[in-house]
């Protein structure tokens, strides 16, 4: 297998932690955009064993060469741990599968989730922002922010799925001091279904910006979310620099 040392850093991270837009002011519809995508959350899972520090090198190297095997077949584009803001989940993988059940199928050889250490939790997602890259041969982890967008209060699907595609493209604007944009990667969840309790998902989007505060106060503009119709968890998000652009 290729050797991806940013993939390394990740499995470190996980163990011990746990774009230019390509549509203009208004998101694609759903047909438009690229499909068989699974946007994949790794979270805690119920296992309180401690690992032997043996036996947990050895779990970390086979969870890295199933991360790796499924970059190295083009299954999937992108990965990376979150910061320590996130209490349940670790790391998020974006995988392309034909359904739900191929892709459990990519993460039975993972000895974290085989063992219940991590559990993982999906939802078909369309990506309407942004372009996956190659990644090269050294490559270092940059730090950027995830933003998981939700239904709030007693918001419909259907109008919460608006809200969201009007914050998608007023972020898709923004542009840093250096011109760049501030929005790389983003998409809707496409699923309605309650979240263990918690509301629906309706998107996620992958921002530039490393501070934390200055995004909140970015998302705390849009109608979306200052109406009340979107709420947002904004959380530290490492990946290899580059990976998309």
């Amino acid at each position: 297998m290729m050797n991806r040392p940013w993939l390394t850093g990740i499995a470190l991270i996980l163990l011990t932690v746990g774009a230019t837009s390509t549509w203009g002011d208004e998101p694609p519809a759903p047909e438009t955009a690229e499909a068989g995508l699974f946007f994949v959350f790794l979270d805690v899972g119920g296992s309180k064993t401690p690992l032997p520090r043996e036996e947990a090198a050895r779990m970390q190297a086979a969870h890295l060469g199933n991360l790796t095997r499924l970059a190295d077949e083009g299954k999937s584009p992108l990965a990376g741990p979150l910061g320590r803001e996130s209490k349940r989940t670790r790391g998020i993988v974006i995988v392309r599968a034909d359904d739900a059940a191929a892709l459990a199928a990519e993460f039975e050889d993972d000895p974290f989730v085989a063992n219940d250490y991590l559990a993982i939790r999906s939802y078909p997602w369309r990506k309407t922002v942004g372009r996956f890259a190659p990644v090269p041969e050294k490559m270092e982890l940059g730090t950027y922010t995830l933003v998981v967008v939700r239904v709030a209060g007693e918001t419909e699907p259907a109008a919460a799925r608006k809200a969201y595609g009007a914050l998608e493209a007023s972020l898709a604007k923004a542009r840093g001091d250096d011109g760049a944009a501030t929005l790389l990667l983003a998409g809707p969840i496409v699923d309605d279904r309650d979240d263990d309790g918690e509301a629906a998902l309706v998107g996620v989007l992958l921002l530039r910006i490393e501070e934390l505060d200055v995004v909140n106060e970015l998302l705390a503009k849009g109608a979306g979310v200052a109406g009340g119709h979107l709420a947002v968890e904004v959380h530290r998000q490492y990946l290899a620099k580059g990976i998309v652009d």
